[in-house]
């Protein structure tokens, strides 16, 4: 399991209808709040946690008009912005120097240098080895760049908010809003489709260069959820490649599900971000391997 250090701090969040300071901190840009009622600290959970495809059609579609309500959900959600912070060149160096290989190619030049007096052995394997971690710094840090302007795209779209649609910057985008979707654009959150038919390019998030039909969420008495109706989620970072209307004047509306890292975009990028130690174990016998080797060479200069 991975251990880290966070620190605590006090925010005012909106729970159970009503604002109030709690303790709070972050985790892989998850924020958890201290419960007192269980006596630990969760997750800020989802406006639209266990209520039915009814209620999210028929009682969600009328958007957002109240202004304190509005405040509220930026408390808990904040920005619709990935800001993902980069490790610097440092810690990136630190971390690569750190591998067994590293330590394997340190501990040869320091045999070779000065118990067996072979400089210029020594001397290419250090700079062989030096090349190799400043040219893996280099694209590490190129992806890490690459990965944090992926995460801060920002549009423009019309939210319907005090009972007309407005233009709004994505950034303003909180759980709850009512946006219209139009053709050639891609998605700066996850909703749900409340009207009309949209076609969309998933590649980004499946691969797949196939299109996906999406249709309006049906008002069933089944709880709602991402994984139950994908067929009427649009993800955050898909396309809209057309949008199909009824007549000219419908709109084709979509509600908003999740904003931030709590996307599915976001937890793909995390996943890259932060994905578990598959090669641990081949670490672990490494780690073994080069101290099996330190034993034999020290019984080998003791004698």
């Amino acid at each position: 399991n991975h251990k880290e250090l966070v620190s605590i701090r006090k925010e005012p969040l909106f729970i159970n209808g009503k604002t109030s300071q709690y303790r709070v901190f972050s985790y892989r840009y998850i924020k958890y709040y201290f419960d007192e009622l269980s006596l630990s600290f969760k997750p800020i959970q989802s406006p639209f946690f266990d209520i039915s495809c009814k209620e999210m059609v028929e009682g969600r579609s009328q958007g957002l008009n109240d202004k304190n309500l509005i405040s509220n959900l930026t408390l808990n959600y904040g920005k619709n912005l990935m800001d993902i912070q980069l490790k610097s060149n440092f810690m990136i160096f630190v971390d690569e120097l750190l591998s067994p290989f590293y330590i394997f190619q340190v501990f040869s030049c320091i045999l070779w240098t000065f118990f067996e007096n072979y400089y210029i052995y020594a001397g290419i394997i250090f700079v062989t080895t030096t090349a190799t971690l400043i040219s893996s710094v280099i694209s590490i840090k190129k992806n890490l760049k690459a990965i944090q302007k992926d995460g801060q795209y920002i549009t423009t779209l019309k939210a319907f908010r005090e009972n007309t649609f407005q233009q709004l910057s994505s950034v303003e985008l909180v759980p709850g809003d009512l946006v219209e979707i139009n053709d050639d654009e891609i998605f700066p959150c996850d909703m749900v489709l409340l009207s009309g038919k949209v076609i969309v390019d998933e590649s980004i998030l499946t691969g797949e260069s196939i299109p996906v039909f999406k249709e309006p969420l049906k008002p069933l008495a089944s709880p709602f959820t991402i994984a139950d109706f994908p067929q009427s989620v649009l993800f955050s970072g898909t396309k809209c490649l057309s949008k199909r209307v009824e007549n000219k004047d419908q709109r084709v509306l979509a509600l908003v599900l999740n904003t931030g890292f709590s996307t599915t975009k976001a937890k793909l990028i995390k996943s890259f971000m932060f994905s578990p130690p598959d090669n641990f174990v081949s670490n672990k016998d490494s780690l073994k391997f080069i101290f099996g080797l330190g034993l034999f060479a020290l019984v080998g200069f003791c004698k």
